[in-house]
């Protein structure tokens, strides 16, 4: 199984509460490049979702760990209705807590480990 990187446009869209049409003008003006598979197909990751709700670029390198897990937390969070800048500051220092008592982060539906 393959860990999921990103959002689709429609799914981005949808994720920060605007038309996707406004995500394509976004991206043709240069205002929120797209990453793109090697298909060409674009996709929008976590640090395109910092910026998009008006945080700036994270201070360092977003590592593929905090990727995951900030993907997987958002759509149960955002099920429930939560604003997704509300939510994202909730993961966010959840991933920062928890990086500073060294205990990894959960990721949602994943089994404990085996003792």
């Amino acid at each position: 199984m393959s860990t999921r990187i990103g959002w689709s446009t429609p799914e981005f869209a949808s994720l920060i509460g605007v038309n996707q049409n406004t995500v394509f003008r976004w991206h043709n003006r240069g205002t929120l490049l797209a990453a793109t598979y090697p298909s060409g197909r674009r996709y929008y990751t976590v640090e395109h979702l910092w910026v998009a709700l008006g945080r700036s670029a994270p201070p360092e390198p977003l590592d593929a760990d905090y990727q995951a897990f900030v993907i997987a937390q958002l759509g149960p969070v955002m099920a429930r209705g939560i604003d997704a800048r509300v939510a994202l500051e909730a993961i966010d220092r959840d991933w920062r807590s928890r990086q500073v008592v060294g205990t990894p982060p959960s990721v949602p539906n994943e089994a404990p480990p085996d003792p």
